[in-house]
């Protein structure tokens, strides 16, 4: 719907929504389950809802930073974890 009428509010709330996560160190996330795993949860949701848009708008340091934080995140000890993040680095690879 957006698009038909050429709005920019969501690709601007999007922007803002991805920059906000990466603006909090990724220490810190992963020392409060609760917020890293709703963390991760937005990784996923943006990656399997709104992958053109991560992917076409997003600046490449941004980019990578969501990378190396989902790197992380497979790699945790959490097992819910690091399925999220497995399956956000599944949408974005298909």
């Amino acid at each position: 719907m957006f698009a038909l009428y050429e709005d920019r509010a969501l690709d601007d709330a999007l922007d803002v929504a991805l920059r906000l996560a990466m603006s909090a160190p990724l220490a810190d996330v992963l020392s409060y389950p609760k917020l890293a795993k709703a963390y991760f949860a937005f990784f996923e949701i943006v990656f399997r809802n709104h992958l053109a848009h991560a992917l076409a708008h997003c600046e490449g340091g941004v980019f990578l930073a969501i990378l190396r934080a989902l790197h992380d995140g497979v790699a945790h000890a959490d097992a819910a974890l690091s399925a999220q993040c497995a399956a956000a680095i599944d949408h974005l690879a298909s």
